[in-house]
């Protein structure tokens, strides 16, 4: 719950323009609460039980205390480092930084107790590891900005830490838990579990080597040659992930057995976030593109691009609370409502219906939740967000060129690229339902719904211009 209150208050900072050293000091604090609120207070909490699951042990007596303990200061911690952030207070931007360092230690303590009880033996174990100790280093290099830093200039700084947050972190989490989860859910049995198993650990020790060492060359100054190896050693050891986990789950089609659509759209979903995030990402620090900002000069004279040679549009200066601040708002708002209505249905409401009504009245209720959420979706959650999206895009002098370019362009562009995916998705999962395809259907939907949560992932990975 907690992790979902900073992405939204995410959300609100980068809605709001400020001129200046002030603009810099709200992407900062933006970049903050979604990479240690909303990712870390989501990923943490989680691994708190998935840790010891993955180990094949009991969860650590430490755990229940330490939990929280941990959220306890974890959370005024990461709100006074945003305040001083948003202040320019750099000293208590630091002792809020600190503050969640030593919460992120104390939720370390069940998890090493229980690495000491028990050692990994799986590639999903020892993933799971490497992506909480480059957590851990990403945790520290913030603190460090931070500390030594200027806040209007913590912002910047922070960006060079993207790829160790993403390959480093979120990647190799993201992996470690679907290579545990994946044979599992796939079922089939005691034997097929087992042979799904093997197959995703093929290769295992070069994957998660390639991974790793990617981190620091995509992290470090280092030559051009070396960083275009890290984005190929993460890119293959992620790929041939994808493709160890498409053959678990194509395996049983092309054997004459049931597939599971569940898995299929997950997979694919993944598929689909992760190549957004992957294009969205590569040269990302020190190539950022020189989008057009709004609140940084007062008029609309042209100005000049000296890197490149070329003359782009300002826009006017946003120096209180304007009808642009209302229509981010409206952006972010129902996008929200849209991505936590998919998820609302798919976690709470299928899982229940299933559960306590019988075959009739569950399909009853199904299409009626379906219809219902459908019409909101069309009549409302979409118009606004296509409409206020194409504006938002215009007032920051977006254009088609630009999109190309390393930076917010192709962060942005690979968030449109989502968007169309997860509709095209969605019309496919429209038609097949009807059709008496339950299968398309299900794979379909699954897939729209984490193409959703991967445009989320991008629009918080947008820089704040």
């Amino acid at each position: 719950m907690l992790a979902g209150a900073a992405l939204a208050a995410g959300g609100l900072l980068i809605a709001r323009v400020a001129p200046g050293d002030a603009h810099e000091r709200l992407g900062a604090a933006h970049a903050e609460v979604n990479v240690l609120g909303w990712i870390g207070l989501a990923v943490l909490g989680t691994l708190f039980t998935l840790w010891p699951t993955v180990l094949r042990t009991k969860v650590s007596a430490l755990t229940r205390q330490a939990s929280r303990t941990a959220l306890r200061l974890a959370v005024p911690g990461l709100a006074v480092a945003v305040l001083g952030l948003l202040l320019g207070w750099r000293q208590v931007a630091a002792a809020g930084m600190e503050l969640y360092a030593a919460a992120a230690a104390v939720a370390l303590a069940p998890l090493v107790e229980t690495l000491r009880r028990r050692r990994p033996t799986t590639p999903a174990g020892w993933t799971l590891a490497a992506g909480v100790v480059w957590f851990e280093v990403a945790l520290v290099a913030d603190l460090v900005m931070v500390a030594v830093r200027p806040a209007a200039q913590a912002g910047r700084a922070l960006e060079t830490l993207l790829p160790l947050v993403l390959a480093g972190f979120v990647a190799q989490t993201l992996l470690g838990s679907l290579g545990h989860l994946l044979p599992a859910i796939a079922g089939g049995g005691p034997a097929r579990l087992k042979r799904n198993a093997a197959l995703l650990e093929r290769g295992w020790r070069v994957r998660l080597a390639a991974a790793n060492l990617a981190v620091p060359l995509l992290v470090l100054p280092v030559p051009g040659p070396l960083r275009l190896l890290g984005w190929a050693l993460l890119i293959g050891s992620v790929t041939a992930f994808v493709v160890l986990a498409l053959a678990v789950v194509l395996g049983p089609v092309l054997a004459g057995r049931p597939a599971v659509p569940g898995i299929a759209g997950v997979l694919l979903g993944c598929v689909l976030t992760a190549a957004a995030v992957v294009v969205a990402a590569a040269n990302a620090p020190g190539t950022t593109a020189e989008i057009p900002r709004a609140g940084h000069l007062s008029d609309r004279r042209p100005r000049h691009d000296a890197r490149r040679g070329r003359r782009t549009r300002s826009v006017p200066c946003e120096r209180a609370m304007t009808w642009w601040s209302v229509v981010r708002f409206l952006h972010v708002l129902s996008a929200a409502l849209w991505v936590g209505g998919q998820l609302t249905v798919s976690l709470v409401v299928l899982p229940l219906a299933r559960r306590l009504l019988d075959a009739e009245r569950r399909a009853t209720t199904l299409n009626a939740v379906g219809r219902r959420f459908g019409m909101f979706t069309g009549a409302v959650f979409l118009p606004v967000q296509i409409g206020t999206g194409v504006a938002i895009a215009w007032h920051k002098g977006v254009t088609w060129a630009s999109l190309a370019e390393p930076g917010y362009g192709r962060i942005f562009a690979a968030k449109l690229a989502l968007f169309c995916a997860v509709m095209a998705a969605a019309a496919v999962h429209g038609w097949a339902s009807p059709k008496g395809l339950p299968g398309l259907a299900r794979t379909m939907a699954v897939a729209a719904l984490v193409g959703s949560v991967g445009i989320i992932v991008l629009a918080a990975a947008l820089p704040a211009t």
